[in-house]
């Protein structure tokens, strides 16, 4: 099962109207799927595939419902929630202070969410930030008291294959 999430339409009731609301975890983790969020492709129900020397295998948690990574910032091993709405990845003040000494820039940023004044937001660029042996980036991270988050919009380059019950994903590039 393929769809287009540029033009998400009521395919389970057959009624062609914009599906309202989110699909997340509790539905998703039911099926092993693939999310392309640079060309906007949602595949469930995929066949589960052997990694290859291109692409990454990272063992995921499953907690609640929630996919869980291991992500090495500066070499110091955090755990993140994979949150496929989330627009930024964020981390938490209590990890954030761990790796301050090593920070490379900081702001702050007035933002407004539909409407509602969410008052300032930290932003912080880490380097050195790792979701696998081999895969080093500079990640910039919204700093709050919530939970460590990874994004999909991070991820843009990739094709992310999740593999719930089977406890991995791959990070496929996406060519």
């Amino acid at each position: 099962l393929q769809h287009d999430l540029t033009d998400m339409v009521g395919f389970f009731n057959g009624s062609h109207q914009p599906i309202m609301g989110v699909l997340g975890s509790d539905f998703l983790n039911k099926f092993n799927y693939s999310i392309n969020v640079r060309d906007g492709v949602l595949s469930l129900g995929l066949e589960e595939t052997a990694p290859t020397d291109v692409s990454f295998k990272l063992p995921v948690t499953v907690l609640e419902n929630l996919l869980f990574i291991d992500v090495a910032i500066q070499g110091k091993s955090f755990s993140f929630m994979l949150d496929t709405g989330a627009s930024l990845p964020n981390i938490n003040t209590e990890d954030f202070a761990l790796c301050k000494g090593e920070v490379r820039e900081i702001g702050t940023e007035q933002f407004t969410l539909r409407g509602v004044s969410r008052g300032k937001q930290e932003f912080t660029r880490l380097a050195d930030v790792s979701l696998a042996p081999g895969l080093h980036r500079e990640i910039l991270f919204q700093i709050d008291e919530g939970t460590n988050t990874v994004s999909l919009g991070m991820l843009k380059e990739w094709i992310v294959a999740v593999y719930p019950s089977n406890g991995y994903l791959l990070l496929i590039p996406n060519d």
